[in-house]
């Protein structure tokens, strides 16, 4: 098969947190999280009369950050195997390739769980909280189209999956 494209990501802490907060707002939902214990804080001040509770409410998209920020931190600083590790991928036409000092990895884009991309990054995922860091300023403009076209094919494989487990269970 013949090679596409290659990137480099080094994984620092700094892009592990934004992987970290990316996947934990987008995948996790982490705001419907925050709205829902906000809600019932507030609802928790009316009916017991003691508007502390409100307090706490405007609190919680304080605190989820900061906890999220010193967790990926802990995890990351844990992991000694992926700190300061520089990855190489490799995108062929069925497939792609990660190298680093950890291993070899080799995936078919159809094993792919889902593709999120933000302003500098696209996050690779291969479940809901594993995925590989591909930093856009290291990407060719074809990469980059490549791996927006694999983000719609795997969005439509989840839609797909939903959709057979609906039919099954109800």
């Amino acid at each position: 098969m013949q090679l596409l494209y290659t990137t480099k990501t080094e994984y620092t802490l700094e892009e592990y947190q934004k992987f970290n907060r990316t996947v934990q707002y987008e995948v996790n939902h982490l705001n419907w999280t925050m709205g829902i214990m906000m809600a019932l804080l507030c609802l928790l001040a009316y009916f017991q009369e003691d508007f502390i509770f409100v307090a706490l409410a405007f609190l919680v998209p304080v605190i989820f950050p900061l906890v999220l920020g010193f967790q990926s931190k802990k995890a990351y600083q844990s992991n000694r195997s992926v700190q300061g590790t520089t990855t190489y991928s490799r995108f062929y036409e069925d497939h792609f390739e990660t190298t680093s000092s950890i291993g070899i990895s080799r995936f078919q884009y159809e094993d792919i769980f889902q593709i999120l991309e933000t302003r500098t990054n696209f996050y690779i995922l291969l479940a809901k909280n594993q995925g590989i860091i591909i930093v856009k300023a290291g990407c060719e403009p074809g990469l980059m189209d490549l791996l927006k076209k694999q983000k719609e094919e795997s969005a439509g494989r989840r839609k797909k999956g939903k959709q057979r487990q609906e039919k099954t269970h109800g």
